[in-house]
């Protein structure tokens, strides 16, 4: 009879080694209640005074300049033969019956890891959700995947944010798609996200680079895109939201010692070093890239001046300035809300797109309503002493 062999007892619990932990600035961001209060002091509205009306073939331009894009006309039938507003609305028609049950909130070309900050799941739709029901009916021709896609365009708000860790490998829709699809929409919300990397919340945030060559690169590009759109069909509703903390940081924060700063630092930076790599590759690889703006990540004179000025704000003033690269776009966009910058800034970037506008045109939403105000945040709003509000519990 065989001796059982003695089962060796496991390492007890003081022997094992404790796991590694990792945190990532896009995929586990801080607790809400742990953030400081996001800047929503300003929310301001302008619309071009008299804009012209809708010309009669409006819907004949759209469709031109889709297929356009597609480089090749559909074939003939019985569908192309009815007039293109009737096909409009008979698209409108699809989505109202495919799309009842979904919200009617913005359709976000973002993947999740770059909303959760500020939307909650229930603030927006993604995309998929959107072209699932429609498969059937943009797989059958070019004709009616053109017409079906343009009642889309026209008919959704469309979000995206712009972060530095954004590029076409990671993030197709925010990048690819919405500068293919972008001149022909009617409403767009782009959110500028200033709070990751030398710009976030963390104390050992002062010790990297704000990273906002990157988003330099991506406006660059969209406003490319843009400049390809027809001033007869300009773009009803621009909404630019700056995402960035109010105030300074505290004496807690900026004394941080060498030994706990470094493990973050080391991580963000070659986190940043990693995505700079892979959208290099992508550039290489793509050859329908809109730019090679967008993987090259410019130094201009807001980023140098990063380090002088973060040391007491969390985002100061002087790196609103990449939005300046908007200004070229005043002709091709009838209203115009901003959200999350200084008044004095955004006046001017009013100006800057519209150059006779006046201040007086501007309209002041108090308290903002630009963004939800999520369980546990706080945000700085307009009032005379920039009180912080506190969201529910």
């Amino acid at each position: 009879m065989r001796s059982k062999k003695p089962k060796s007892n496991p390492p007890s619990k003081a022997s094992r080694p404790s796991p590694i932990i990792v945190s990532s600035p896009v995929a586990h961001p801080q607790p809400s209640k742990k953030l400081p209060p996001w800047d929503r002091t300003a929310d301001l509205v302008y619309r071009v005074p008299n804009p012209p009306p809708a010309s009669a073939d409006e819907d004949d331009k759209r469709l031109a300049c889709f297929l356009a894009s597609h480089g090749r006309p559909p074939a003939a039938s019985p569908w192309t033969r009815l007039p293109p507003a009737l096909r409009q609305r008979i698209c409108l028609e699809l989505l109202e019956l495919h799309h009842a049950s979904l919200p009617a909130t913005p359709v976000t070309l973002s993947r999740r890891c770059f909303t959760r900050a500020t939307w909650s799941r229930h603030d927006l739709v993604p995309l998929r959700a959107v072209t699932r029901p429609l498969e059937a009916y943009l797989a059958t021709s070019l004709a009616l995947y053109a017409d079906v896609m343009l009642a889309l365009l026209s008919r959704y708000t469309f979000h995206v944010v712009l972060s530095p860790f954004v590029g076409p490998r990671l993030s197709p829709l925010a990048t690819l798609w919405l500068n293919s699809h972008g001149p022909l929409m009617r409403s767009l919300v782009v959110e500028i996200d200033m709070s990751c990397l030398g710009l976030g919340a963390d104390a050992a945030a002062t010790r990297l680079l704000p990273g906002l060559g990157r988003i330099e690169a991506l406006l660059d590009d969209l406003v490319a895109s843009q400049l390809r759109r027809d001033e007869s069909l300009p773009l009803h509703h621009l909404v630019l939201l700056c995402r960035r903390f109010h105030g300074s940081r505290t004496a807690c924060t900026t004394t941080t010692t060498d030994a706990e700063a470094l493990p973050r630092t080391s991580y963000a930076s070659s986190r940043s070093h990693q995505s700079q790599q892979s959208l290099k590759t992508a550039s290489s690889a793509n050859t329908k890239t809109w730019s090679t703006h967008s993987f090259e990540a410019p130094s201009t004179p807001c980023t140098q001046l990063h380090d002088a000025a973060l040391a007491g704000e969390y985002c100061p003033d002087i790196h609103l300035c990449i939005c300046d690269r908007l200004s070229p776009l005043g002709s091709r966009i009838a209203s115009l809300r901003l959200c999350g910058f200084s008044e004095p800034y955004a006046l001017r970037l009013v100006l800057a797109l519209f150059p006779a506008a006046h201040a007086s045109a501007c309209r002041f939403i108090a308290p903002s309503t630009a963004w939800p105000l999520l369980a546990g945040q706080t945000c700085c709003v307009d009032s005379p002493s920039n009180e912080c509000r506190r969201a529910a519990q």
